[in-house]
């Protein structure tokens, strides 16, 4: 819950966006894609909320199809929202 809250005010700053909207589709990947981090750094990841993470992420990336190389900014982001919530500089 931390991550999407961060991820609020960091990424969209405020700015209302509609539900599937692109951009708002992007911020769920890079709150996913973090929440799956950190899940799995601090050992409380199960094989279950592994695949419920895994099905979520590939939802968002259909929506986002037109841009498939965003994965990869998603997860540079979440992991810098990552070490910030654990304090790593």
């Amino acid at each position: 819950m931390l991550k999407y809250y961060i991820g609020y005010i960091y990424t969209i700053k405020g700015k209302v966006v509609s539900f599937g909207s692109e951009e708002y589709s992007k911020e769920e990947l890079v709150a996913e894609v973090g929440s799956a981090q950190l899940m799995n750094i601090v050992g409380i990841e199960t094989t279950k909320s592994f695949r419920n993470s895994t099905a979520y992420i590939q939802s968002w990336l259909k929506v986002l199809r037109n841009d498939n190389k965003f994965i990869v900014s998603a997860s540079s982001k979440a992991e810098k929202a990552v070490n910030y919530i654990l304090g790593i500089q």
